[in-house]
């Protein structure tokens, strides 16, 4: 079974996890679900505007960049890389912030 859950920033991503473990639960009742054949993806939706058409990729690139350094931060990279079994590869170091 997949659950995704797309919002907007209105919760946190600790409430996020909360959702999705309650949700869970109550799947996991049912006598044909079992925990482990649950997924999870959460997005998290944000409209960013470029100041220009000309800086709509730099602007694009800055957010994207911004994202995978908060994931780096948060440990989340690393967790689901051990998640899913990947081994020989590990998370580089977070960039220092500007």
């Amino acid at each position: 079974m997949f659950i995704q859950i797309t919002v907007n920033n209105t919760r946190t991503v600790e409430q996020k996890k909360v959702l999705f473990q309650r949700i869970a639960e109550l799947l996991g009742e049912s006598p044909d679900i079992r925990p482990e054949d649950l997924t999870r993806e959460l997005k998290s939706a944000q409209i960013v505007r470029a100041p220009t058409s000309p800086t709509v990729v730099d602007t694009f690139l800055a957010a994207l960049r911004s994202f995978v350094e908060e994931m780096k931060v948060q440990g989340f990279i690393d967790a689901a890389m051990k998640r899913h079994g990947i081994a020989g590869a590990s998370v580089a170091p977070a960039e220092a912030a500007e």
